[in-house]
């Protein structure tokens, strides 16, 4: 059996870059990172983004590992239920979010919540 290099295969780094700048977003090439999953990414998006107390938007019904990872990194969650219409439009949401202390949000496609699952 033969294991990725821990940062990603390089060729694969670089070529995520480039279709990034293709789209118009601006990438180095060392920017991309790649995860062993999901959890792991949002595990580093949290961490690069949030402190400790920090309150993240979340699209309800979620994973409960998702909750696990914001207690874990002692974050707050605000749940926004599901609004089929508004998907995860923040201007359509009914929960108030107060934007000194909401930063990130975590959703998931609809077709993937435990609800439709």
């Amino acid at each position: 059996m033969h294991y990725a290099p821990i940062p990603g295969y390089p060729e694969l780094i670089r070529q995520i870059a480039f279709r990034s700048m293709e789209n118009g977003i601006p990438s180095a090439i060392d920017e991309p990172i790649i995860t062993a999953g999901c959890l792991e990414a949002l595990y580093i998006s949290l961490r690069s983004t949030c402190r400790r107390g920090d309150t993240v938007l979340i699209q309800s019904p979620t994973y409960y590992c998702f909750l696990q990872l914001l207690e874990t990194l002692g974050l707050r969650a605000i749940e926004i239920p599901p609004i089929p219409e508004a998907a995860f439009h923040p201007p359509i949401w009914p929960t108030p979010c107060p934007p000194s202390t909401s930063r990130p949000a975590c959703s998931l496609p609809i077709t993937t919540t435990p609800i439709q699952a």
